[in-house]
């Protein structure tokens, strides 16, 4: 656009300029002209003024008018962007994924303290409300997907905080009905949390859709369990998993109850603390898949010992263990040495040590006891894990003694020499001697698990590997003379999974994998975490291993985990 103001006749010359500004220097007379010139500046300025304003308003009707145009191009661009050609299923799946985080975990709630506002935000499921602001689409997909909506937390958080503030409406029942009702005639993960009184209209609500639950989790104080036992009996068609955790040990003589648990023909996984099983009513066993007894004392173990008489040996049987309990008073308390030695058939057990920050020797007590009171005759598989929440390796991580005497015995008179399969002792804290001691016993084992992360500390006090060149040299095979039968320790042994520190040699390391892969194709996993790199394996042994690899005799992983 041309300007239409034409230049002003009045700007000065620099002769000019340099005359007034002299001028401005002395005490001189001031010219006869300078009034008229200062009139005429100032209807100069006042022109140029308006020409300014008109040009600005030119600009703002422009800007308008380009930000106008903007704005459809940005929306033309957005009828080609790729996530409108998403399918509806692909992006219920990515609003499904939104909210796999937002869910609260099961044991978060013995960890962490509740919070009123996120609590309000979980029965509202706050993601799915963002997303369905996002157009008409994901609106209508957001909250008419009842799969998105299955998911339900209650936390009697929520209605103390009501009940102190007494607000105009009860906000948690009201989001909790809009959850139902959008949640339609899907499979429903119900969680419970808190202490049930006060939560009558909330707990109804959920009872009365008791038929639709697949996950019902009860994490409550135990003495108010038998006020809601007659709203639990019932039949649940879809019920998969169930969990009911009783926080509160104080309330042990409770009336029986019976939350109807044997009317759920679909049930498979199940979570109690062990005083309430001779309370509950259970599918038939041979139906269950998991059974998991959790925070087991001394004075539960008795309940713990005799339910596992029962089970079927397809059960997963896993033990729980408040290593905190476990001190010398408790158990004397608890009376656990009148325990009867008792036999299971079950053929998976995992023994599970809740670190609590307790000392090692309270988390040396429970394990020998456990083993001293078991007769496994088909056990297949034993797993020994320290459960923490800090999963980083470190030097310093607490860790499982071992019970080396204990467990000897246990597998003398389980046989496990002829039936158990996999060794787990990835938490535990074994010494070299007595890792092959156990392995010479357990001609039958086919996977083994170990770790140089928990060592143990010799006389003078320096930190003894497990993983060493002499462990390898002990599993490695070798033909006897004229026979193409291996021997030496565990010859069925096919999978090898360290968490190492790579202090072993190649050499040792290469003849054990060496002997394993002739007799058959063998896996071998060597995790190690990035601070403990001291060495990597040298390019023979990576060559001789790759060519074993082609081969098809051996799969092998050098695993790192992320920083």
């Amino acid at each position: 656009m041309a300007l239409t103001l034409s230049y002003s006749a009045l700007l000065p010359d620099a002769a000019t300029r340099a005359h007034i500004r002299g001028l401005l220097r002395t005490n001189a007379p001031v010219p006869d002209v300078l009034p008229f010139n200062l009139y005429a500046l100032s209807h100069e300025l006042a022109r140029y003024d308006s020409e300014i304003a008109r040009l600005e308003a030119q600009m703002d009707h422009l800007k308008k008018r380009r930000a106008a145009v903007h704005e459809f191009r940005a929306e033309c661009i957005s009828l080609l962007s790729p996530v409108r050609r998403l399918p509806a299923e692909i992006l219920v799946k990515i609003f499904a994924l939104c909210m796999s985080g937002f869910d609260r975990p099961f044991h978060d709630h013995f960890n962490e303290p509740s919070n009123f506002d996120v609590e309000m935000a979980r029965l509202a499921r706050a993601p799915l409300l963002r997303l369905s602001s996002v157009c008409a689409m994901w609106h209508a997909l957001a909250l008419g997907t009842p799969t998105l909506w299955n998911v339900i937390q209650v936390d009697s958080f929520v209605w103390e905080r009501q009940s102190d503030t007494k607000p105009s409406q009860d906000w948690g029942t009201i989001l909790l009905t809009r959850a139902i009702e959008r949640s339609g005639s899907s499979p429903l993960s119900v969680m419970i949390v808190g202490d049930l009184k006060g939560m009558e209209n909330p707990f109804k609500l959920l009872v009365a859709q008791s038929a639709r639950w697949k996950v019902f989790t009860l994490w409550t104080m135990q003495d108010v369990i038998p006020m809601f036992a007659n709203a639990l009996e019932g039949t649940f068609p879809l019920l998969e998993d169930a969990r009911i955790n009783t926080y509160s040990y104080e309330f042990k003589d409770v009336q029986t109850i019976h939350p109807g648990f044997s009317r759920a023909p679909s049930l498979r996984n199940v979570e109690l603390v062990p005083h309430v099983l001779p309370k509950i009513a259970l599918p038939p066993l041979e139906q269950l898949r998991t059974f998991r007894c959790l925070w087991v004392q001394p004075d539960d173990f008795g309940d713990c010992v005799s339910f596992m008489a029962r089970c079927p040996p397809s059960l997963v049987f896993r033990l729980h263990v408040n290593s905190n309990s476990w001190t010398t008073a408790d158990m004397v308390k608890g009376n656990i040495r009148s325990i009867p030695r008792t036999s299971s058939d079950i053929t998976s057990l995992s023994i599970e040590i809740e670190d609590v920050g307790v000392k090692r020797v309270v988390r040396r007590q429970a394990t020998p006891h456990i083993f001293s009171k078991l007769v496994l005759p088909r056990l297949n598989e034993l797993r020994v894990e320290l459960v923490s929440d800090d999963h980083r390796r470190a030097s310093h991580e607490p860790c499982v003694p071992w019970p080396h005497l204990e467990f000897q015995e246990l597998s003398s008179r389980s046989s496990f020499n002829q039936s158990l399969r996999i060794l787990d002792l990835s938490h535990v804290s074994i010494s070299e001697a007595h890792l092959i001691e156990c392995l010479a016993g357990l001609s039958s084992l086919e996977q083994l698990s170990v770790s140089d992360y928990k060592f143990i500390m010799d006389e003078d006090g320096v930190a003894q590997m497990l993983i060493s060149d002499n462990l390898f040299r002990a599993l490695t095979l070798s033909s006897c003379d004229g026979d193409d039968s291996p021997s030496g320790l565990v010859p069925r042994l096919c999978t090898l999974k360290c968490e190492t520190r790579m202090v072993f040699r190649d050499e040792s390391f290469l003849a054990f994998l060496l002997s394993r892969a002739h007799v058959g194709p063998f896996s071998c996993d060597l995790y190690v975490e990035y601070w403990q790199i001291t060495r990597t394996l040298q390019p023979s042994t990576i060559a001789t291993i790759d060519e074993l690899r082609s081969r098809q005799n051996l799969v092998f992983r050098v695993i790192t985990p992320p920083r």
